[in-house]
């Protein structure tokens, strides 16, 4: 594992939503109408805006497009109401007052967005992470294994190197070559679970 990266969720300034539950809230009263931009179907985060629609009892609707560029700028123009996308995508927009932002997908607020209220405040128990990792062959020698997870936890602990990671959006989360192994398995357990609790479906 390298790093972990929450999504954000954010809207045009011309939406009249100022926090998660007033999107939520224009969502109950316009199923169907919330357009959410997102990078293409069955990305993380197309899956993140249909089990955002699960847990709030609403029906956002999530319009693809060919990659964050397009689909932040689909978010900036008015195209689409609303974003998910990950921090080094939104942020700069926000910074710049061309996005309102609302929530971000982690349990807690992050240290570096005190202001920012965690989706989990507005519904209890969300969440939604992506994380980078370095992966090699299933044969590869575990000697080569041990050292480059060593190499990469040391690297990614240096404080030059761990703050920039921050600043584009990625939190620097060392651990053993196992014990990523084990969370690999989980979260394939998790999000196949959490689709088709949301009702996504391959097509």
């Amino acid at each position: 594992m390298v790093a972990t990266s929450p999504f954000m969720i954010a809207v045009n300034p011309g939406v009249g939503a100022g926090t998660l539950a007033a999107l939520v809230q224009l969502a109950r009263e316009q199923p169907g109408k919330v357009d959410v931009a997102v990078v293409a179907m069955f990305s993380a985060t197309h899956l993140t805006t249909e089990l955002l629609s699960a847990a709030a009892g609403i029906r956002l609707f999530p319009v693809p497009y060919n990659g964050s560029p397009n689909a932040v700028i689909a978010a900036v123009t008015g195209q689409s109401q609303a974003i998910v996308d990950s921090i080094g995508v939104v942020a700069p927009q926000w910074r710049a007052g061309k996005l309102r932002l609302l929530a971000v997908t982690s349990p807690q607020r992050l240290p570096n967005y005190p202001d920012t209220p965690a989706a989990a405040e507005t519904l209890p128990g969300f969440q939604m992470i992506g994380w980078v990792a370095v992966l090699a062959p299933k044969n590869l020698p575990a000697a080569i294994v041990e050292k480059v997870n060593r190499d990469v936890n040391a690297a990614i602990q240096v404080p030059e190197l761990a703050a920039r990671l921050v600043e584009v959006g990625f939190y620097p989360n060392p651990m053993s070559a196992a014990a990523f192994s084990e969370l690999v398995k989980t979260e394939r357990e998790r999000w196949g679970k959490m689709a088709r609790d949301a009702g996504v479906r391959p097509q």
